[in-house]
């Protein structure tokens, strides 16, 4: 097994789509922003965390696999695993679920709500549920790596807004 459950530098990329974001945003290109790296973040995350903390070996992220990964997590919650393992185990099960409106819509001229959500609900989502697992295994590195991409992205969101 890896060092760490999930690799703290896989969320550089999140940090570094962020300047991203606001570089769009500045040159009013954000239609033209390439979203890949944030969902090529969420595949690796969650192929990561689900071998490494759920034993369970992701081929794909499809209806099927979201069914095994709703059965693994109520294996482990019978097994008593923790809250924020459980939350971390629904966010891949949901992820399963929008990769197939993710990827019609990023082929689409105009992203419309799929993508809208994936940015200011998904993904902040995963962060904070990443960061409170992180937490509670006391896996200091990770924490300050999701501590960061969180904040920047965070701040990414807020030049979206504005």
């Amino acid at each position: 097994m890896a060092e760490y459950p999930v690799e703290p530098r896989l969320f550089a990329i999140i940090e570094k789509y962020s300047i991203q974001i606001i570089e769009a945003i500045k040159k009013d290109q954000l239609n033209d922003l390439d979203n890949t790296p944030a969902i090529a973040f969420c595949q690796s995350f969650f192929i990561q965390f689900l071998r490494n903390v759920a034993g369970y070996k992701v081929r794909s992220f499809s209806l099927k696999t979201k069914k095994e990964i709703a059965e693994r997590r109520l294996e482990m919650k019978d097994e008593g695993a923790n809250k924020e393992v459980l939350q971390l185990l629904g966010w891949a099960e949901k992820f399963c679920d929008d990769q197939t409106d993710l990827a019609v819509e990023l082929s689409a001229d105009e992203p419309a709500d799929s993508v809208a959500s994936f940015h200011q609900e998904f993904l902040p989502g995963l962060l904070k549920r990443a960061g409170a697992w992180a937490r509670s295994a006391e896996i200091e590195p990770l924490v300050q790596a999701i501590d960061k991409a969180e904040e920047e992205y965070g701040t990414a969101l807020v030049e979206l807004d504005g």
